[in-house]
């Protein structure tokens, strides 16, 4: 649900770019994700992270700049709003809230808050196969959401793991990794400072184009 509201999560081979009647992966994309391969399984792990991250900030801002006129709505109104936009596709309740139904948007941002954590967990297990198959940039993800450097906050927080899967991406050759690791070199606390170490990862960066 909402996955059309956000289209902050990174770029990846098979997603199509968020946006307004189009889906975020292609049906031959889940299916492929499915089957285990792992761009796809990185694919559908952002879509649900979208779909998520939207989910949250329509329970947490739910009353939009319309809270007044959405407190005001009797309960009555309430179940018909209810009763309207659970008939229809998810898209079209979430294309009316953005437009502005007072009904649409008490409905979406009731539905938001519920399986937001749940969909956080099952991308998050996607990220995670995709990463035991060696996908870079998958690697580099788990990391960060292991050592809370990602927006998304699943689980405990695991300094090994977070550690482990980012070295792994960087010794992939993964840009990012790279640099991301350099910066955890300069800052000092999650490894220890090496500054000649972070020099070298930030100069193979550059000449990987970054």
């Amino acid at each position: 649900l909402l996955a059309r509201a956000q289209s902050s999560a990174p770029a990846a081979g098979s997603r199509q770019p968020a946006s307004s009647g189009q889906p975020t992966v292609s049906d031959e994309t889940r299916r492929a994700a499915e089957r285990g391969d792992a761009k796809a399984q990185y694919a559908v792990a952002w879509s649900e992270f979208e779909a998520a991250g939207a989910a949250g900030a329509w329970a947490v801002n739910r009353w939009g700049t319309n809270q007044t006129r959405i407190m005001a709505l009797s309960p009555a109104e309430l179940e018909a709003a209810r009763a309207k936009w659970a008939a229809v596709p998810e898209d079209e309740a979430l294309q009316a809230a953005l437009a502005g139904d007072c009904g649409a948007q008490w409905f979406v941002g009731r539905l938001g808050s519920g399986p937001v954590i749940q969909r956080q967990a099952k991308a998050f297990e996607l990220l995670k196969q995709a990463a035991a198959q060696s996908y870079p940039p998958a690697e580099y993800d788990v990391g960060k959401i292991y050592l809370r450097l990602a927006p998304y906050a699943v689980g405990d927080r695991d300094e090994k793991q977070g550690l482990k899967w980012l070295r792994q991406a960087m010794d992939h050759g993964y840009e990012p990794a790279q640099h991301r690791w350099a910066d955890l070199l300069l800052e000092g606390g999650t490894l220890p400072p090496d500054l000649p170490r972070a020099i070298d990862l930030l100069r193979l960066a550059v000449e990987q184009g970054c």
